[in-house]
């Protein structure tokens, strides 16, 4: 895929860029060569029960979270963490310590891994304490969430990733309501000071439009799986990027379906990436959709929001991000991270066996 357009073109890779060959070659007809999959919301780090005192634990799912998403062509990613008075995988002493990962600080080897907060809104005893995180890490991506409208609404229900039993669940969120007074002036807060530190914010499962409307007003513009049309369409009239869920476009579970052209861009989200490549070209055979299109909704879309643009197209000098695709099954068949092999299998697998094996021949 070259300028918007499927094309029989050769890329050449080196120093972890695109540039001009000639260079030696391996021969991928018949497959797709797409960039590389920016996913925004990625949900592991989120719903999973660990502790913060265990610290091998942290690492083993942060190196399981880089396989899958070479697995399934994403080269860049932001991984979810809570922070939130639900306790579990969403407290603050876990994100404090979950933040600390080498691969969350600029050493990951299989992705271009970042961290995204996702701040519960009655947290504002805790500004200053996650304002102090953000800083220390370099965190670039807050989401807002207001778990307690939630949990009024889903009485009995215990969202993923909480490390409270439903009857304490009730007991602190009706705690948490009581600070509901305070959210204005803590969201306004955190808004200044994401504005002078350079993070991209929003919020996420917007109910309406009137509560997309009044987060767009402080400054939280991404409008992040939102669940009614209506407040996707609000995000949309006032220019806000909306981000949908995979689950959103290509509905199960009971999920709602909105229009996949009010988005900018799709993100995994709680329904995993393993689907995202088959939701995309199920998408891009459906009227008035190609896979250009479809596929820039994960590559284009999402590092326009983030104003990333080294990525998310195949063009020389932008970083080498690529994912090998058969168009035939659907499968990811080979991943390139920054010019790094980080997945290979299948047909693309045997290819690169192939021109190894031919170029060890001609070298010797």
């Amino acid at each position: 895929m070259r300028d918007g357009a499927m094309q029989q073109r050769s890329v050449a890779i080196e120093a972890g860029r695109i540039t001009r060959g000639p260079l030696p070659e391996v021969d991928l007809r018949g497959l797709h060569i797409l960039p590389g999959i920016v996913d925004l919301h990625e949900t592991t780090l989120l719903t999973q029960r660990l502790r913060a005192n265990e610290p091998d634990r942290i690492e083993e799912t942060v190196r399981q979270l880089q396989a899958n998403a070479a697995a399934n062509g994403v080269t860049t990613l932001w991984a979810a963490i809570g922070w939130s008075w639900e306790g579990g995988a969403k407290d603050p002493a876990w994100v404090e310590q979950i933040l600390t990962a080498p691969a969350l600080n600029g050493h990951a080897d299989q992705v271009d891994l970042r961290a995204k907060i996702v701040c519960e809104t009655h947290m504002s005893d805790y500004a200053d304490r996650l304002l102090a995180l953000i800083q220390r890490h370099s965190v670039k991506s807050v989401t807002f969430a207001n778990t307690v409208a939630w949990s009024v609404k889903n009485p009995g229900m215990v969202p993923a990733g909480c490390g409270l039993p439903p009857d304490l669940l009730r007991l602190k969120a009706s705690e948490a309501a009581q600070r509901t007074k305070s959210v204005p002036r803590f969201l306004c807060r955190m808004a200044e000071a994401f504005d002078g530190l350079g993070v991209s914010y929003g919020s996420i499962a917007d109910p309406d439009g009137e509560t997309r409307e009044t987060y767009s007003m402080i400054g939280a513009k991404l409008c992040e799986r939102p669940q009614r049309r209506s407040a996707a369409a609000l995000a949309r009239a006032v220019s806000d990027p909306v981000v949908l869920t995979v689950d959103q476009i290509a509905p199960h579970g009971g999920c709602e379906a909105l229009p996949p052209q009010l988005a900018d861009a799709v993100a995994s989200g709680v329904a995993g990436q393993r689907g995202l490549v088959s939701a995309l070209y199920q998408l891009a055979a459906q009227p008035r959709w190609d896979l250009p299109r479809a596929w820039g909704l994960v590559t284009t879309g999402p590092t326009e929001i983030m104003r990333m643009a080294d990525r998310g197209t195949i063009d020389y000098g932008k970083r080498a991000d690529l994912v090998i695709v058969n168009p035939e099954s659907l499968q990811v068949e080979g991943t390139i991270c920054g010019g790094r092999l980080t997945y290979l299998t299948g047909i693309a697998q045997r290819r690169f066996q192939r021109a190894i094996k031919v170029q060890h021949l001609a070298a010797e």
